[in-house]
């Protein structure tokens, strides 16, 4: 009997995703948005959560914040269909409110999964719920965005949100910093 590739198991992760009730996202949500990319991705990005465009649709980033990311990693010379694009939570919380813990908690071994599928060489946080989440509860997005802090052996670099009202030559920085990060990996 042959493993499954790692491709299935994605698939079969992000399956699990769009069927999950394990918290009360589940009640609210149109479609749960399991993150998507190439598995390959050199570069997986985690935003906080799905917003209104992204729970009709089923992908992340595909409204206002996806298009300014789009842009955001065109100027640092990178594209969005080399990039994985997931979320701490895979459902919109109600009124684009901030994602619970015990939300998180819940939709935390889905993106483990991704990111342990993906395999990336460095991992971008935008803002501040999905740095803190990611890199831990002391990061200081606006003294410690574009650093990077290693977590699970690889790079976590938090960025600002694609909407955050910075600067856009700041995030642009930020996301050239991601860039050479990922050449000097190879």
């Amino acid at each position: 009997m042959t493993e499954p590739s790692r491709e299935a198991l994605l698939e079969l992760v992000h399956a699990r995703v769009r069927e999950c009730t394990l918290c009360r996202l589940a009640r609210s949500r149109r479609l749960a948005v399991p993150g998507e990319g190439p598995l390959e991705a050199r570069l997986l990005l985690v935003g906080e959560a799905p917003g209104e465009a992204e729970d009709r649709e089923g992908f992340p980033f595909v409204g206002a914040a996806g298009k300014r990311l789009s842009g955001l990693l065109d100027a640092a010379g990178l594209t969005r269909p080399e990039v994985f694009i997931s979320n701490i939570v895979k459902c919109r919380p109600p009124k684009n409110r901030e994602p619970r813990e015990d939300e998180m908690t819940a939709c935390r071994p889905y993106l483990l999964a991704q990111l342990a599928l993906v395999r990336p060489q460095a991992v971008g946080t935008l803002g501040r719920i999905a740095g803190r989440a990611l890199i831990g509860p002391e990061l200081n997005l606006s003294e410690d965005h574009g650093r990077p802090f290693t977590r699970l052996g690889i790079p976590f670099v938090p960025l600002y949100h694609p909407i955050a009202m910075q600067t856009r030559e700041t995030m642009e920085k930020d996301m050239r910093r991601v860039r050479r990060l990922l050449e000097r990996a190879g």
